[in-house]
């Protein structure tokens, strides 16, 4: 499922710009998505979520988010390539790496990514709290997660 929380918008610099203090959830379990979706919508940052990698692609393609937790096992493509493309195409986007569990050999590739931080499932609000708290400090958000 994907919900957009952004209107029309009629040029890639309003696009850009409406997307600023949001986040991008990439899973194909729905749990994770309401959980961000939780702690982030009550501090007023948006989140758009996908559950493949067509989908997040698609989100991509319309402008750059500031924070992405993205799952490394998607069920229509590698989700490690996909956080390299997307490292790629949005260097400024920090990258959180969900996983309920790695193989040695993607936790070396999602190392050599230099991604922020890789949490295993399951994890707590806490944790996800922590994490946006600090990419709220980081891009200067006006956001409380109290």
């Amino acid at each position: 499922m994907n919900e957009k929380t952004a209107p029309c918008l009629d040029s890639e610099e309003d696009m850009m710009q409406n997307r600023k203090n949001s986040i991008l959830v990439v899973d194909d379990e729905e749990i994770i998505a309401r959980l961000v979706r939780h702690v982030a919508g009550a501090a007023g940052i948006g989140v758009e979520s996908a559950s493949t990698c067509a989908e997040c692609r698609s989100l991509l393609q319309a402008g750059a988010f500031d924070l992405a937790f993205m799952d490394v096992h998607l069920p229509d493509g590698d989700g490690i390539d996909l956080i390299r493309d997307l490292m790629e195409s949005h260097p400024g986007t920090a990258v959180i790496a969900i996983s309920g569990g790695l193989t040695r050999e993607e936790e070396i590739r999602i190392r050599k990514l230099r991604v922020s931080l890789c949490l295993i499932k399951p994890f707590s609000l806490a944790e996800i709290r922590s994490v946006i708290t600090h990419a709220a400090e980081r891009n200067g958000w006006s956001a409380s997660m109290e």
